[in-house]
């Protein structure tokens, strides 16, 4: 099994269908320095929908342990990889709908709270064409204001497909002075400051695997991850090989 140190997960069978193609452990592709554990496997083919929202195809876990709260500061780290023939989602945005196009790999969510919605507060997925790996901010919440969406670029589209990439991240949840750290494959640091959670919302967990718009014209897609960590000290999740 995959490393997942500070971290419990678990299936997301009351969303997620539960074909024998959606969730594996894969050893024949490993994340080098990772020990000998396989990978966790995720894939879509068209038509697995979401049980309860049939216009979103979805293959995740969730995280069930100890989750995050308003006020507190943790660092995480994974790593991930696609396939060289990896396919975008074909679906474009639809701005009056909130639905982005991005096949998404990875999201922090919020429990509903006094507010009484699930809202992410950040969501990690690959852009349509050419475009970038990207980290959305609240884009939910953002929509619904009308405002622009804050986001990163991580990775560019020539580099995402084929390897396995390493992102090390420290977030501060907070309504109103947060922050988010992203080192993405040992590089530079890229920084969002600003609200990270909203308030009234309850606790932040943390998801992992595929989430796209559903359509007939999907094309199958896999990813891969290893290495799941969470902890209270960069030295605890950080890759050092």
């Amino acid at each position: 099994m995959t490393t997942k140190l500070g971290w419990i997960h678990q299936y997301q069978g009351d969303h997620c269908p539960s074909n024998s193609w959606n969730y594996s452990l894969d050893a024949s592709i490993r994340r080098h320095g990772a020990g000998d554990f396989a990978s966790e496997k995720f894939s879509l083919r068209s038509g697995d929908v979401d049980f309860k929202d049939e216009t979103r195809e979805r293959a995740e876990k969730i995280e069930v342990g100890p989750k995050q709260k308003e006020g507190e500061t943790h660092w995480y780290s994974w790593s991930f990889r696609v396939a060289d023939t990896f396919p975008d989602c074909v679906v474009e945005a639809d701005l009056s709908r909130a639905v982005s196009g991005d096949t998404t790999l990875a999201q922090f969510h919020q429990e509903p709270g006094s507010r009484g919605t699930h809202d992410p507060p950040v969501m990690f997925g690959k852009m349509r064409g050419r475009n970038a790996f990207r980290m959305r901010i609240l884009p939910t919440h953002y929509h619904r204001l009308g405002r622009k969406i804050p986001e990163r670029t991580l990775i560019a589209d020539g580099a995402f497909r084929g390897k396995w990439h390493d992102l090390l991240i420290q977030a501060r949840w907070s309504s109103t002075e947060g922050f988010i750290r992203v080192w993405v494959d040992g590089g530079n640091e890229i920084e969002y400051y600003g609200p990270t959670c909203l308030a009234g919302g309850g606790d932040i967990y943390h998801k992992y695997g595929l989430y796209r718009p559903a359509h007939a014209s999907n094309a199958d897609v896999s990813v891969w991850y290893a290495d799941l960590r969470r902890g209270d000290a960069r030295h605890l999740v950080e890759r050092l090989s």
